[in-house]
């Protein structure tokens, strides 16, 4: 709202991640993708959810470069390229996770 563009604009998608480290399956990931995107509505094809604890298993192949296995949704938070970017709200207390602060996204400003 600061730049007077709509808020969802220039926003590619909405990412919902969660840590779940005892079923690193497709077929359980998938399943809460299916859940979420039922409860999602017309929001549904703007999200994209992914299960931290997997991301070790297919990123590689997709991106070309290989990391280490998460321990923590933070973590995948914290791999994301654009600092201003790296803001996660937790669901279980609607706490911010932001490690590199919100100057960069209050001023604009991409790195």
């Amino acid at each position: 709202m600061k730049t007077g563009n709509d808020p969802e604009h220039g926003i590619k998608d909405h990412d919902i991640f969660y840590f779940d480290d005892h079923d690193l399956s497709w077929e359980a990931e998938d399943k809460v993708i299916r859940r979420g995107k039922a409860l999602l509505g017309d929001l549904a094809d703007k999200v994209d959810i992914k299960n931290q604890a997997r991301v070790h298993l297919w990123y590689g192949e997709k991106f070309g470069k290989d990391f280490p296995a998460f321990k923590c949704t933070e973590d995948g938070v914290d791999r994301y390229l654009i600092s201003c970017t790296r803001l996660g709200v937790r669901v279980h207390d609607a706490s911010l996770y932001a490690p590199d602060y919100l100057d960069d996204m209050w001023h604009g400003i991409l790195r």
